[in-house]
Formats: C-alpha cells, sequence, structure tokens
C-alpha cells in the first residue's frame, strides 16, 4: 500500500448526517442507487452511471449525483492508478461536489451533510493526487479535508457507515509515526489512535454499513496484507469481494494474490490464467497492470515444473510490466533476475548481462536484487 495514499487516507473520515431529511440517509435514494453501486463495483459503470445520470437529473443542485458520478471514475482509476485518462471527468465532478456542498454549508454551516461531502471530495482529490505525487495540491486538499473533518467530530451520535473513517484514523494515526519517524512530530497534533480498535471498527463496518461496506472490507484486506502481515485474515475477505464482484479486477487480482503469497501456487496461477485471458481479450477494467501480476505467477509457479514455460511467461512479465509503467516493481526485477540465471545456465552471457544490467538500471541500490545484479556484472563485465 503506497505510503502516500496512506496518509491521504487517514483523512477520509466518513461523517455524521444532521437530524433533518437529507439524500445520503434517504431510504428511497439508497434502494435506487444500490443495483447501480453494485454494478460499479462490478466495473459495469455505463449501467452504474445511467441511474447516477438520473438521479442528477433529479436532484441537479445536490452534491450527491456528481460524488456518485465521480466515484464511479475513481473506480476505473483503481486497476493502474498510473493511468491519468479519467482524472479531468474525476476532478471534475468532485470539484462539482464542492461547489454544491459549498451551498449547503453556507446555508446552515451544522449540516453534516454537506461536511461530509467536503470532507470526502477533498480527501478523494488527495488521494487521488498523492497516487501521482503531486504533494503541493494533494496536502492542500489534505489540509481542507482535515478542516470540514475536525467541524464533522461535533456530532456524537455513532452508526456502522461512522466506523469506516474511524477505523482508518484510529489505525494509520497509531501506524505512521510507528513507521516514518519523520511524520512523528506531525502526528502529535492529531488525536491518538489505535490499531486493534481501528481493525475492530473496520471489520464491524464491513459487516453492516450501507454505502462504506465495500470500502471498510477492501481496506481490511489490504491492512492485513501489506501492514499486519496475516495475508491468511485477508484471503477469506478478498474471495468474499471477488466473488460478490467477479469482474473487478482489483478484487480479483488481490484475491489471486493473496493465495501466492499464503504459499498456495496452483489456486494462485488458477485465477491469474483466468486473469490473463480477461486481459487478452481487452475485457473491461483488465490492463497490463492485471496482466503483469498473472503473468508473473504463472511463470513462477512453473520454474520448478517447466523451465520453458517459465520463461515464456516471465518474458510476458517483462512487457507488460513496461507497458503498465511498472518497471520500478519487485516483480519486474524477480522476473529479470530468473531470467538472467536462465540465460546464464543456458551459457548465454550477454543475455545474463542485458537482464541484470535492467535491474541496476531500475532497482534501488538498496534492493538485494541489484546488490547481487551490480555484483556479478563486476565479477562477469
Amino acid at each position: 500500500m503506497k505510503t502516500s495514499a496512506i496518509i491521504i487516507s487517514i483523512f477520509f473520515v466518513t461523517q455524521a448526517f444532521s437530524q433533518t431529511k437529507m439524500l445520503i440517509t434517504d431510504p428511497e435514494i439508497q434502494f435506487e442507487v444500490t443495483e447501480e453501486i453494485n454494478q460499479m463495483y462490478n466495473f459495469k459503470f455505463e449501467k452504474a452511471d445511467s441511474q447516477f445520470q438520473i438521479l442528477k437529473k433529479k436532484y441537479p443542485k445536490h452534491p450527491l449525483p456528481y460524488f456518485l458520478l465521480g466515484y464511479s471514475q475513481f473506480w476505473r482509476i483503481m486497476p493502474n492508478e498510473r493511468v491519468t485518462i479519467y482524472d479531468d471527468k474525476f476532478y471534475a465532478y468532485m470539484d462539482t461536489v464542492i461547489r454544491y456542498a459549498d451551498d449547503l454549508y453556507d446555508e446552515d454551516d451544522k449540516n453534516y451533510e454537506a461536511i461530509f461531502f467536503l470532507t470526502a471530495a477533498y480527501a478523494f482529490k488527495g488521494r487521488r493526487q498523492s497516487d501521482l505525487e503531486k504533494w503541493v495540491p494533494a496536502t492542500n486538499s489534505a489540509r481542507k479535508a482535515l478542516k470540514y473533518l475536525h467541524r464533522g467530530q461535533k456530532f456524537e451520535e455513532f452508526s456502522p457507515e461512522f466506523l469506516f473513517g474511524e477505523g482508518l484514523y484510529n489505525y494509520f494515526r497509531q501506524w505512521i509515526p510507528e513507521n516514518f519517524k519523520a511524520f512523528k512530530i506531525v502526528m502529535m497534533f492529531f488525536a491518538k489512535g489505535d490499531k486493534a480498535k481501528g481493525i475492530e471498527q473496520l471489520k464491524k463496518c464491513g459487516e453492516n454499513a450501507f454505502y462504506t461496506r465495500v470500502e471498510a472490507q477492501h481496506y481490511l484486506a489490504k491492512i492485513y496484507l501489506f501492514e499486519e502481515n496475516k495475508a491468511g485474515e485477508a484471503l477469506p475477505i478478498a474471495k468474499y469481494l471477488h466473488e460478490t464482484y467477479p469482474d473487478n479486477s482489483v478484487f480479483h487480482r488481490l484475491y489471486s494474490r493473496l493465495y501466492f503469497q499464503t504459499g498456495n501456487l496452483s489456486q494462485a496461477e488458477l485465477l491469474a490464467r483466468t486473469m490473463l485471458k480477461r486481459v487478452e481479450s481487452n475485457k473491461p477494467g483488465y490492463e497490463a497492470e492485471d496482466g503483469r501480476f498473472a503473468t508473473f505467477f504463472i511463470g513462477w509457479n512453473s520454474l520448478n515444473k517447466n523451465k520453458d514455460t517459465a520463461k515464456y511467461y516471465l518474458e510476458k512479465c517483462l512487457l507488460f510490466c513496461e507497458k503498465a509503467n511498472a518497471t520500478k516493481m519487485n516483480y519486474y526485477f524477480y522476473s529479470l533476475d530468473e531470467l538472467a540465471k536462465m540465460a546464464n545456465a543456458a551459457g548465454d552471457k550477454p543475455k545474463a548481462m542485458a537482464y541484470r544490467k535492467k535491474i541496476t538500471e531500475n532497482a534501488s541500490k538498496k534492493n538485494d536484487l541489484y546488490k547481487s545484479a551490480k555484483k556479478y556484472i563486476k565479477e562477469n563485465d
């Protein structure tokens, strides 16, 4: 999980709502959008957007429909955060959310629906800007999200929806200073967190919430995988997400990756082969990013069974990495290293050297594969 995304994400705390009737708590609206939200998570974006557009016609000056349309663009981005073709629409919708939420807030600064949309829209913008390492605008967006977050915290009533934000805050408020000393002083200005409590809140949210249920489950699985070293606990969550939304490439990839990291390589390969077929058939949402994971899993699982098969898929992994602009990622380095070993064993020293030079050109000097490649080049050049 990207550090930058984590830092921004702690500010995306779901806010409470006022006692007056609002669209976001209206059961009829929830009924109208439930199927479309599910379609969105299943990457049927056009179907989802059509209903969101109808909602926009009914409520042209309310932030909710624009937020849903912007969120749909956000999930188009999710398969590969380095792709920017959806960014203009995403930012336009979130800016519209902010404009109409500001109107609601100007009318009543205790309108917690307005505070929710302002917090969420600025936080989503900050999250996206941080993904692209646009630190100045990301910091500005986070500052504004935090401003409204503080104002929303005055509302004391609690519900499962709010557990998503509370859980993220509690977990990452403690996690950040533990892992990044540079932020330790800055984080002193925030209320204390509790990682264990944060995990429990995300669990409860994933079981009981309406709007934030899937997001809580997704974040919880990623926390188990990337931060807690508990891939086994993430696996059933990822299984549920993939089976519920089988056309969502992000959940598909996560599920396959968890099997790979828990040592069930055969199951990981089965999922990877389906993923690769979808990439090659240009199924919406399945891109080079998924291809690099799929080919790596298949190639790695073939190393001790069939070297030719392993070589074929690891070479394809390199191509997918290059296409996905992922040549700074470990799967790229691992593929290069294994291919270099194969070339060396076949007596093809020039190819082995070329593979290892690619490692040194792209990997960090602290990376063990960089060090071993550098040593090989020094000894054989």
